[in-house]
Formats: structure tokens, sequence, C-alpha cells
């Protein structure tokens, strides 16, 4: 558990997942934030849910019992696969999504939403706690941040290139603020992208918010100059994977794949693991939506 702020906290969670030769362990964060109402922000996977259930009732101030809503950042099973079993725990909280995620949230929660999401929704918790709804598509269709108005926290779910592990090299921290103590060990995964056009998009969109704190749905959290700093380098990273992309012209996705690995060992970006696609650093998907934004594909 970390103590974001006196009122939000986060919850982690693991899997292990198998890609081909390789299992992964991969973690998944739930946030949980307090007004005079509760509000869960996203399930993790069902295979983890009652874990986490057990965690919030004995190492937070908060119950399952206690909430009023259980807001998904996306539909993916490892956010939203956990729902069925936070609803039997608690049968009132509002499930919220966005609108285009209504049918795949059934598929992969197993509960039908209460309620659609909205660009510009404001949910009242209470107590001077609003949180707005932001859409952000480009990992999903159906992707969603979260501005918290107390905090100007923005939790962002999968929007953004989630804070990635140890096999990546680090970047150093000045600002004794930042979460994860001086050093900070980030730099940015694309991650699975749906849409890659809309990605950059909603990077530049969330880039003109105001926010103190970025809250991912993988990885470590950010604060003061590291949030802003972190949002700028996926920016970056962005328009490196697509300038890569763009001179490459194999039609071999996997051999693209592994072009775009070697030009980034070569660019410095140390600690790849030996076959990055397993890893779903980079995937076809991710690759075929760079295709479509140059018109490739």
């Amino acid at each position: 558990m970390m103590i974001i702020s006196e009122n939000i906290h986060s919850l982690k969670s693991y899997v292990v997942q198998k890609f081909k030769s390789h299992r992964v362990m991969m973690d998944s964060i739930v946030y949980l934030v307090k007004g005079e109402k509760t509000a869960l922000i996203d399930t993790s996977h069902f295979v983890t849910a009652e874990g986490l259930i057990q965690k919030m009732r004995y190492l937070t101030d908060f119950d399952v019992e206690d909430l009023s809503y259980i807001l998904l950042t996306h539909s993916h099973a490892d956010h939203s696969g956990g729902l069925s079993l936070f609803k039997r725990c608690n049968t009132k909280a509002l499930v919220a999504c966005h609108e285009s995620g209504k049918d795949s949230v059934e598929v992969y929660g197993g509960v039908t939403p209460d309620l659609s999401l909205h660009n510009g929704d404001r949910i009242d918790l209470g107590d001077g706690q609003v949180i707005s709804v932001i859409h952000s598509p480009g990992h999903s269709q159906d992707s969603v941040c979260f501005l918290t108005s107390k905090e100007k926290a923005l939790i962002v779910g999968d929007s953004v290139g989630p804070g990635v592990d140890d096999a990546f090299e680090r970047i150093q921290s000045t600002d004794d603020d930042s979460f994860g103590g001086p050093y900070v060990e980030r730099i940015p995964w694309l991650g699975v992208l749906n849409d890659a056009a809309a990605y950059i998009d909603t990077l530049n969109t969330l880039g003109k918010i105001d926010f103190n704190i970025l809250l991912p749905g993988h990885g470590v959290p950010f604060s003061g100059s590291m949030a802003k700093q972190y949002l700028d380098r996926c920016v970056a990273h962005f328009d490196l994977v697509d300038k890569i992309i763009t001179e490459i012209p194999e039609n071999d996705y996997k051999l693209l794949v592994e072009e775009i690995c070697k030009k980034y060992v070569g660019l410095g970006f140390k600690g790849l693991p030996r076959e990055p696609w397993n890893m779903c650093v980079f995937t076809f998907e991710t690759v075929n939506a760079f295709l479509r934004r140059q018109g490739r594909l």
C-alpha cells in the first residue's frame, strides 16, 4: 500500500503472465479516492481482486463496503477483471466506464456498468473532492483519465506509457518531492496502442492540464517536476518510435519489431529484454497503430 495523500491511497497487485518462452511478473495498481464518499479506480485482474479486497480491509482506512463508486480507466482485463468480486462485496457501488467500453466491461468484468462516462463529466465525492473525467483514447478507445480537485492528481490508467520496471535505465530526479526517492527508474514504455494518432493527441491534451501528481495503472507514481517531465518524455519517446518505424520499409512485422529494438539499443536504451516483442514493449498491434498513422496500412 502507498499513501499518495490523506485522501488517496494506492494498492498494487501482481500476476504472472506467460509470453511464449517467458514468464513475466506484471503489476497492476488500483486507487482509492476519498471525499464524503469513496471511489475505487480500477479493480485489477480477477485473480488478484480478492487479495486487494483483503488489503483494503486490513491495511487501509477504506473498506470495500463503503465504496460509492467503482470507476474504470478502461475495460481491459487487468483493470476491470476484478469487478465482479468487488460488486459481490458491495452491490450498492455504482460502476462507471466510458460509454464506448460498456460492452467490453460486461465481458471482462462480468458486470453491466451503471453509468456511462463522457469527456468533461464530474463526479462529486463531497468534502470538496470532485473527480473530473478526461477521455483519453490511444491505448484503447474507451480509455479515460481522472483528475482529483483536491490534490490535482491525474489518474491515467494506461493512457500514458506506464512507469516501467528495472528492465530500463534510470533517470535521476533532483526533485525531493518525487515519489521513489532520488532515482526514478523510468524510460517511457508505449505498451499496447490501439490508435497511435489518438495516443499522441491524448499526450498533448494531458500536457495542457494543471496537475501535481501522475498516477499510472502500472509501475510507480510521479510527483513534483517529475510528473510533467515524465509526460514530456512520453511524447519524445513516441516521436522517436514514429521516426524509427518511418525509416524501416520492411513489412515483415516481426523483423520490423526486431529492427526497432536494435535501433533502440544503438540509441542508448540499455537493458532491453532479449525478446522485447514477447514482453509487450512492442506488439504487432502497436506497430500496426503506427503504420496506420503513417498511412502504410
